[in-house]
């Protein structure tokens, strides 16, 4: 397609579905599903060869969200594609729908892995690439995660499994909001700076903006040839708000426009609660405790 007001446009009707989803159910996650409706945007109506028509072709190409608590972002995507009907997003989480708080293969059209356990899905999509290169088949793999799950130790062994069997047939988007449940990912644990960390793992890293089109659409059309990979060859793009954090150029930027963070200076946390000794805790107790005496047996 190519067309970025049309794309635009899709995008913009995906965002309204998300948040009306969401408004009926009363219940899920607006902010990680918003993030992303450019990258699943341009995945599903330009970037993916996948169709309704084809759904159980094996050369179709996959995608799995491996933050399947986004499921919105992605519920959306295959309705506007014709996966299904636009009266299953208005029974969001209820009972006995189709489209439940997280992606389920089993009970959805158009889904290529149930997925809700942060960390696991990069794995399956490296199972599903892995096989490709088995079969020799010629599909590509797409899978997005979030900066917060980047936290899990299951995503830097599936990264380390991308590299070693060389998937270059892999994509790997991360989406760096900035938050994760419990606050912002820097407080609770800082995963920066995730594109030299990819890099070391052998992908071939681009740092954009994940809510400009003419930005994904670079980083989706490079290819391994292009970047002259070592032994493996993955594209991670990072997509990141303006706020809170400032993103300029970097001064040694390559032609991959790779992009550097400004951070303010990060302080310690703080414990939120205060641990009393032992003893103190043992005479506290003692003094709260109230003894009742026995009735005596007539």
């Amino acid at each position: 397609m190519r067309d970025v007001a049309t794309l635009q446009r899709i995008a913009r009707e995906l965002r309204m579905d998300i948040v009306e989803m969401i408004y009926r159910a009363a219940s899920g996650h607006p902010g990680g599903s918003l993030s992303i409706v450019e990258l699943i945007t341009t995945l599903y109506f330009d970037e993916m060869r996948q169709s309704p028509e084809k759904r159980d072709d094996p050369g179709r190409d996959r995608f799995v969200l491996s933050k399947g608590h986004t499921a919105p972002a992605l519920y959306a995507a295959l309705c506007k594609a014709g996966y299904f009907g636009r009266e299953e997003l208005w029974c969001l989480r209820q009972m006995g729908a189709m489209l439940q708080g997280h992606p389920d293969k089993k009970g959805t059209p158009g889904v290529d892995a149930s997925t809700g356990s942060l960390g696991l899905g990069i794995s399956a999509a490296c199972g599903m690439a892995k096989a490709a290169k088995i079969y020799r088949e010629d599909y590509r793999v797409y899978t997005i995660l979030g900066d917060g799950e980047m936290e899990e130790g299951s995503v830097w062994e599936a990264l380390m499994f991308a590299a070693h069997y060389g998937l270059d047939n892999l994509c790997v988007i991360i989406d760096a909001n900035g938050l994760q449940i419990d606050g912002p990912v820097r407080k609770v644990m800082n995963v920066e700076p995730l594109d030299k960390k990819l890099q070391a793992f052998g992908f071939e890293t681009i740092c954009i903006d994940g809510h400009d089109f003419p930005s994904i659409f670079s980083a989706f059309t490079l290819s391994p040839s292009s970047l002259q990979s070592r032994c493996a060859f993955s594209t991670a793009a990072l997509s990141s708000f303006p706020d809170p954090y400032t993103i300029t150029p970097s001064a040694s930027a390559s032609s991959h426009a790779t992009l550097s963070y400004l951070t303010a200076d990060r302080k310690p946390n703080r414990l939120r609660h205060r641990v009393q000794p032992r003893n103190q805790r043992s005479r506290n107790h003692r003094r709260q405790r109230r003894v009742l005496p026995l009735r005596r047996q007539h």
